[in-house]
């Protein structure tokens, strides 16, 4: 949380256009749970005037952006901006249309936690409801050296999954650390199928394409 305290006022990004994939004029009611800075929710409730939005994440500076970007646009009339931990999402059951977890649920240390996460988006969800999530890709050439160590340190029992990495980032003349975990797409669909939903999609998904940085994502899509 504090790495991303500390780089929220510089944080910019591009919505991805996965997200239209899974609102459309008939969503009343979307939730982006771990939303950053809130570019995936303004840029749907732009689209859509009827919808409104939840953007949620533990870092209160990205909220803070996201319901910034929502006055400049005025669109805040429609969307509640929430400072929460995703495992205990403050909502009533079946209130949701649609969720979105970009790019987020991989930041959650242990699988028992993950799944705790999307056990919580089935029951936030209203029956005949739709989740999307978006994970890193395990295996792309970026993580390789990671991986490569992780494997030998999985050998020796120093380890329990290969996919857990610390990556640096540099802000300003600081070196901040970001924790992931890499997902392959079985572990992926196993881990939401166990959590009650149905697997309407899945796949691979480059919101931009690059060998130097790791834009490979897996994507599911669930039923309620």
């Amino acid at each position: 949380m504090n790495t991303y305290e500390l780089v929220a006022k510089s944080y910019s990004r591009r919505p991805w256009s996965i997200v239209f994939s899974v609102v459309n004029e008939n969503t009343l009611l979307a939730g982006d749970i771990g939303s950053g800075p809130g570019h995936n929710m303004v840029a749907i409730l732009e689209k859509y005037p009827r919808l409104r939005g939840v953007i949620l994440d533990y870092s209160y500076n990205m909220v803070y952006q996201g319901y910034r970007a929502s006055v400049r646009k005025g669109l805040c009339c429609r969307l509640l901006a929430i400072q929460c931990d995703m495992r205990t999402l403050p909502f009533r059951n079946q209130v949701f249309d649609t969720l979105l977890y970009i790019a987020s649920i991989h930041h959650i240390p242990c699988r028992r936690w993950r799944r705790t996460v999307l056990q919580e988006a089935y029951r936030v969800l209203k029956t005949g409801g739709v989740l999307l999530v978006t994970v890193w890709a395990r295996y792309q050439l970026y993580f390789l050296p990671q991986l490569v160590r992780n494997i030998t340190s999985r050998l020796k029992g120093l380890k329990e999954s290969i996919g857990d990495i610390v990556k640096p980032w540099r802000h300003g003349e600081s070196i901040l650390s970001r924790y992931y975990h890499l997902y392959s797409l079985k572990e992926l669909v196993d881990d939401i199928m166990d959590s009650g939903f149905k697997i309407v999609d899945k796949g691979v998904y480059y919101p931009r394409k690059s060998f130097l940085k790791p834009y490979k994502n897996y994507y599911v899509i669930g039923l309620k």
